[in-house]
Formats: C-alpha cells, structure tokens, sequence
C-alpha cells in the first residue's frame, strides 16, 4: 500500500508534513516505520487499526443470555469503535507502537493510544517501502 494520510489522500506534501507533525509528538526516531494494518490483542479481544478506518474490536463469543463460555473462540465479525486511525508508528527501538487517530479521544481511547510490541501486536503491515521487506506475523 502506498503511504498517505486520510485527510490528505493525494497531496504527499500535505501527508508528509503531518507525518512529521506525529513523529514530534512521540519519542519517535529516524528508524520510525510507518504502519498500514496493526492486529493486536489486549483483555482477551482482538483489535485491527487500518489507517483510514475505526478500528475493528472482536469479543470472544458468549452464551446465549451474554454468559461467559470457557475458553471461547473470538467472533468471527468487529464492532467499530473509537475514531477514523490517522496514523501508526513502529519505532524499532521502542517497547510500543503509536496508534494515533482524529478528533477527540471516543469509546475510552487515548491519544495516541500505546500497544505494548512484545505481547500484544500479533500483525504488522508496513505501508510499501517503509518497513522490514516481510510484515511480521505471530
């Protein structure tokens, strides 16, 4: 996928500049990747951050009145929640990544919401030229 931001779909000038307005506001290095697609758990859901989306929330799969069910497998279709990603940054050397998004904070998100590298990103796709040549997959 070719870099961009969502308000500046076809004007790199523009995506650029607010690309580095994203690095200022975190401890971001020059070895800052940007991220296209994050999939991560956290409190036994997944999540999926795709810049330009909502992110999707998929709850593990309850009894028929909401109970809980051992060992459940997690629902096969998301919720949206919170704001449209604006941007995703994997800094190599950090123990999180940066997942920022538009407007104010909705649904309990902060901003930039932080998820942690080592337990809870299961998948990452980088935007074309500004990652590692292989998206990681656990």
């Amino acid at each position: 996928m070719k870099f961009f931001t969502p308000d500046f779909p076809n004007d790199d000038e523009a995506a650029e500049a607010e690309w580095a307005r994203y690095l200022e506001r975190t401890p971001a290095t020059d070895n800052t990747r940007r991220v296209y697609r994050l999939v991560y758990q956290h409190d036994g859901k997944r999540f999926v951050a795709v810049v330009g989306e909502q992110r999707q929330v998929f709850a593990r799969r309850t009894g028929p009145r909401g109970g809980y069910i051992r060992d459940a497998d997690l629902r096969t279709f998301g919720e949206r929640t919170g704001s449209q990603v604006a941007a995703i940054l994997d800094d190599p050397g950090e123990a999180v990544l940066h997942v920022w998004s538009y407007g104010p904070p909705s649904g309990g998100w902060s901003n930039p919401f932080m998820v942690g590298r080592r337990f809870e990103a299961k998948e990452i796709e980088y935007f074309d030229g500004y990652g590692p040549e292989q998206s990681r997959q656990d």
